[in-house]
C-alpha cells in the first residue's frame, strides 16, 4: 500500500469522523422533540445517531477507491450524505449492476 493510498484512507476516515461529530448535536436536537419521557428521547437519540454512524460507515465503503482529498466542500457533502445515505447506496448498487 502506497503512502498516497494511506493518506486517502486517513482523510476518508477523518471526513467520516468529523461528519459523525457534527451529526451528534443534530441527533440530540432532533431527539429532544420526540416523546414525553427521558427514555423515549434517549431511544430516539440513539436511533438517530446509529443512523448517522451507519451512514458514515457506508460512505467510507462507497468511497474506498476515491483519490480525492478532503476539502471543506467535500466535508459538507459528507455531513449531508451521512443523513441521506440510502439514496447514495441505491445509486452505488445501480452502478455496480451495469
Amino acid at each position: 500500500m502506497s503512502l498516497k493510498q494511506k493518506n486517502n484512507e486517513l482523510s476518508r476516515l477523518l471526513g467520516a469522523a468529523i461528519a459523525v461529530l457534527i451529526a451528534l448535536p443534530i441527533a440530540a436536537w432532533a431527539g429532544s422533540f420526540i416523546g414525553d419521557s427521558y427514555s423515549a428521547r434517549a431511544t430516539a437519540y440513539i436511533l438517530i445517531l446509529a443512523w448517522s454512524v451507519l451512514g458514515a460507515g457506508i460512505l467510507c465503503f462507497i468511497t474506498r477507491n476515491s483519490t480525492k482529498s478532503v476539502t471543506p466542500v467535500s466535508l459538507i457533502l459528507w455531513v449531508i450524505s451521512v443523513w441521506v445515505w440510502p439514496i447514495l447506496l441505491l445509486v452505488y448498487w445501480q452502478k455496480k449492476v451495469k
